[in-house]
Order: structure tokens, then C-alpha cells, then sequence
């Protein structure tokens, strides 16, 4: 669950603070002061840090939609494992885009929008200033089709959202937008879809048609998604054609040590606890640059300069540091607990594997042996099922890896502990 972010929505919302290259996404009243508290363990930091090489790859791909007038080359895809910063990176490419270009706009939607046509034209419509000639367009394109149009009311515990019944093709329908002028005033659309891994085949086709399809705007599609993400979308589980056009994924690595100590720094200070920077230094050593961990390491902070007042002290400062290694083991033992014991069995023996070989990096081959030796029968679906979940990465030349170092160094440790009570 995303915290209380200022990103999504209308130019009238209130603005993003920049400041050194890190965003803050101010956050309301009630919020201010403390960290947002984490819902999941992908809960979003309030900071943005580095990232610069990936936003102007972005930037770049924007530019050439916007050139071009269409969305042929209008797809990024920002992968990663969970908690690597990917939904932050598309927020603040997002608003960025919008402040950067006169008539483009954003929408951040879950792949759920995908299947629901008319509510996602309507909010499209929206967002350009134009929702009428989305309503009049999805009701002309019933008429024509004889499909059936509606809106309703419905509840979903405390929110209220409007329900759309529309049988009519995707395509159909946007071509009715064209007809009722939904998009002239639309220099280009940005459209985030998060958790792209998720897809269903019906989704599938609203992206293809949005991204291959003749509707007046050219737009591009920002796909946020786990690292198998481009496998799901060029082979669809439901054996269709997929995105044609699939581009290389964008991979968020971990960032540098400068850039963690900045987001430490600024976090901190946004938050009304000013800390040196050799405590902020010591502070960002335990996160490996894992975005995730800097959020976790941040909230740890702030409580422990509550608790004491400050961290100008050892005592202080080792209060945080703790918590934070806390918060780091949660956060592995809820990857670990997305396989099943046999698997997590398994996941080990590459761990062990590694370490006899001292290297941090295995051939895909070799790790499909240290499986089997394991007793597993389908080696490829153990690691296959580590990379869905984050718990392992694919890197280049078919080598397998933890894509946290401080992970690996987690396993490892984790390994040491049960080998020393099977030889006690």
C-alpha cells in the first residue's frame, strides 16, 4: 500500500518539494512529522534518490512518442525485486513528464483498471479535462456495437467507486473517443501500470490495444512490474501473440553509498530530525543501497531519536541500528515465506553452492545441478518460482544471483546456523 503520496492525480494537487536530486512527496498533516508506517513489506519510502541513468532512458522514450505522434515505441518496462524503488521511479518519471511537457498527463492504475474499459477511458477523459466526451463516447459505441453501457454506484468496503457494464471491444471503444474529441486537447499520455506481473489475459489485450491502437494520442506505457515481467508479456499464459514490441526492461540495481547517505540525510531533516552526516553514513551502511531497507532504516531512526531525543549518542545510534537490522530480517523471512519449505530446502543448496565456490554469482547450469542434488525433480520450476517471488535474480550470461547483497548475507548466515545444529 502506497502512503499518502502526492503523485496521480491534477496539476492542482500539491507540488512535489525537490531538492538535490531527492523528491519528498509531501505528505498531509496528520502524517507530518513521522514515517509513513509500512502496510506490506513493499510499503513506498518517502524519498527519491539516484536513478538519474533510468529517468533519462525514460525521458527518452517519452520524447520519442511525443515526436512521432504515436505509440509504437511506447512502452518501458521498470523491473526489479520487490522493494527495489520500482513504483517510486514511475511516480517521479511521471510527474516529471507532466511538468516537462505542455498537454501530458499521467494515470497510475493496477492491472485490475486494465479490465474495466469504460471506467479507464472515462478516467483518461478525466484527467485531460474531457470526461463528458468519454461518457458520450462509450455510450455512442454501445449503441453501434448493440452492447450494453451503465453506471452504477457500488461498495467496496469504506470507498465508493463507480461500476461500468460495457460489452463492447476495447478498440471499438476508443476509436469512439477519437470520434467524440476525448483527446484534443492530449499531447501524450503517460500511463503507469503497476504489478504488471499480475496481468490476466483480458488485461493483456486493453495493453496491446493501447499500445498498438489508433485513438488519437500517442502514449506511453510505463509497465512496473517483478523481473519476469517481460516473459509474461511477450508469452501470455493463454497462448496469444503478447506485446510485439516489448522493450528491455529497465532493472533497478541498488543504489550508490552517496545516494544512500543523501536520502538518509534528507529523510531525516524533511522529518524534523537533523542528523550529522557521519551518523547518517552509519546509518545508510546496514541498507546495501536496497531502497527498501532504507525506508526501514529510516522509520527505525526516527523512533530511536524520539526515544532519546537524538542520535548524536552511541547509545542512540546503536538503538537505530538495530531496529533496522530488525527490519531487514522481516523482510527476508517475507520472501523466504512465498516458497514452500522443499523450495526454501533447495533455495539453500545454491546458497551452499555459492559459498563453496566463493562467488556471489552461479552459472544457471550449476545451479540446476546443486537442485537436483538436493532432491528436487524440477529444478527449473524451484528457481523459475525464486525469481517470481524476488528471492532470486536472472542476470546477464545465464547466471543466477541475490539481487541484495545484504540477502545473501542473510542466507549465508542463515545456512551457518543450521549446519553447525545438524553437526551438534
Amino acid at each position: 500500500m502506497l502512503p499518502n503520496l502526492s503523485l496521480g492525480g491534477s496539476r492542482n494537487e500539491q507540488p512535489l518539494k525537490l531538492a538535490d536530486g531527492i523528491l519528498l512527496a509531501m505528505m498531509d498533516d496528520s502524517s507530518r512529522g513521522k514515517l509513513p508506517r509500512l502496510q506490506t513489506e513493499r510499503g513506498a519510502p518517502p524519498y527519491f534518490a539516484g536513478r538519474k541513468l533510468e529517468l533519462a532512458k525514460l525521458h527518452s522514450r517519452l520524447e520519442t512518442v511525443v515526436d512521432r505522434g504515436e505509440s509504437q515505441e511506447g512502452l518501458a518496462l521498470v523491473v526489479g525485486v520487490p522493494g527495489a524503488g520500482k513504483t517510486q521511479l514511475g511516480l517521479k518519471f511521471a510527474a516529471e513528464a507532466v511538468q516537462r511537457y505542455g498537454g501530458v498527463e499521467r494515470i497510475v492504475v493496477g492491472t485490475g483498471s486494465l479490465e474495466d474499459p469504460v471506467g479507464l477511458v472515462v478516467r483518461i477523459g478525466r484527467v485531460f479535462g474531457n470526461e463528458q466526451a468519454a461518457r458520450r463516447a462509450a455510450d455512442l459505441d454501445s449503441r453501434r456495437t448493440g452492447g450494453s453501457f451503465a453506471f452504477g454506484k457500488v461498495f467496496s468496503r469504506s470507498h465508493t467507486r463507480e461500476h461500468v457494464r460495457h460489452t463492447a471491444s476495447f478498440e471499438n471503444l476508443l476509436e469512439a473517443t477519437r470520434g467524440a474529441g476525448m483527446w484534443k486537447r492530449a499531447t501524450a499520455l503517460v500511463l503507469i501500470v503497476d504489478e504488471l506481473q499480475t496481468v490476466s489475459p483480458k488485461g493483456m489485450e486493453a495493453l496491446r490495444v493501447l499500445h498498438e491502437g489508433q485513438h488519437g494520442c500517442p502514449i506511453l506505457l510505463v509497465g512496473i512490474g517483478l523481473q519476469h515481467t517481460h516473459r509474461i508479456l511477450a508469452n501470455p499464459k493463454d497462448g496469444s501473440s503478447g506485446i510485439s514490441r516489448t522493450a528491455k526492461p529497465l532493472r533497478l540495481e541498488c543504489l550508490t553509498e552517496n545516494e544512500t547517505v543523501e536520502a538518509m540525510l534528507y529523510g531525516m531533516a524533511t522529518l524534523g530530525r537533523d542528523v550529522s552526516e557521519e551518523c547518517a553514513r552509519r546509518l545508510a551502511a546496514g541498507t546495501f543501497g536496497f531502497p527498501q531497507h532504507i525506508h526501514g532504516h529510516l522509520e527505525a531512526a526516527c523512533e530511536a531519536y524520539d526515544q532519546h531525543g537524538t542520535l548524536a549518542t552511541e547509545t542512540a545510534l546503536e538503538c537505530a541500528m538495530k531496529a533496522g537490522e530488525r527490519t531487514r530480517a522481516d523482510y527476508y523471512r517475507s520472501r523466504l515465506a512465498m516458497l514452500t519449505q522443499a523450495d526454501r530446502h533447495a533455495l539453500f543448496a545454491i546458497v551452499r553452492s555459492m559459498r563453496d565456490r566463493s562467488v556471489e554469482r552461479l552459472d544457471w547450469t550449476v545451479a540446476v545441478e546443486a537442485v537436483a542434488a538436493a532432491g528436487r525433480e524440477d529444478p527449473v520450476a524451484v528457481m523459475d518460482e525464486a525469481v517470481k517471488h524476488g528471492v532470486l535474480m536472472e542476470d546477464a550470461n545465464d547466471t543466477l544471483s541475490f539481487g541484495i547483497p545484504s540477502f545473501h548475507a542473510h542466507l549465508l548466515s542463515e545456512l551457518a546456523v543450521a549446519e553447525r545444529e545438524r553437526s551438534g
